[in-house]
């Protein structure tokens, strides 16, 4: 939960496109993150003394939509919430954030119909028997393959060695650089 404070206070810093609280709730000590858009809604709820995930409202399947730029062809996409957060600090430009793995049809058609260039960053995060299968990948290399079958030029990320995702690796060089300001860099 350590990364959630992180990502947290970062927001208080330089606020995020969405509505992201820290607040008691039904489920416990928690943060919400809120994205509400005419007829469009996502609303989740992550309870810090449990680590459980409540999804309220997810209308696309997607997080960050508000803040699109539809002029902008290109967008980085990452797998979950947290991740989403991560890559708006990181980098400029479109950001969307999968809130289900490997995408759901609607977040999918979305994705067709308003980008041709797609980075996707997959979570690192081997699972079953003898840690041997990447589950983060296999539904990154799912939804390239997806794309890449409609003309979408795909470029798949995985954090570095030693991370589980994106978030992991930022928090760690964050915390490396002495929490000096984040800069936001190009990635296209």
């Amino acid at each position: 939960m350590e990364n959630w404070e992180f990502l947290y206070k970062l927001h208080l810093s330089k606020p995020l496109p969405v509505e992201f609280t820290k607040e008691m709730t039904e489920y416990g000590y928690s943060y919400r993150i809120r994205e509400f858009i005419t007829g469009i809604s996502f609303d989740y709820i992550r309870n810090i003394s449990t680590g459980k995930r409540y999804t309220i409202k997810d209308d696309l399947g997607l997080i960050g939509f508000s803040s699109i730029n539809i002029e902008d062809k290109r967008v980085i996409i990452t797998e979950g919430i947290s991740d989403y957060m991560t890559a708006r600090f990181k980098y400029k430009g479109n950001v969307l954030g999968l809130t289900t793995l490997g995408g759901s049809g609607i977040a999918r058609s979305v994705i067709l119909s308003l980008f041709k260039r797609v980075i996707l960053f997959a979570d690192n995060d081997a699972m079953g028997l003898n840690q041997q299968r990447n589950h983060g990948w296999c539904a990154a290399e799912n939804l390239a393959s997806f794309l890449r079958k409609y003309d979408i030029e795909v470029e798949l990320r995985l954090p570095s060695i030693g991370f589980n995702d994106i978030t992991q690796e930022f928090f760690y060089e964050y915390k490396a650089r002495a929490f000096t300001d984040v800069v936001q860099t190009e990635i296209f």
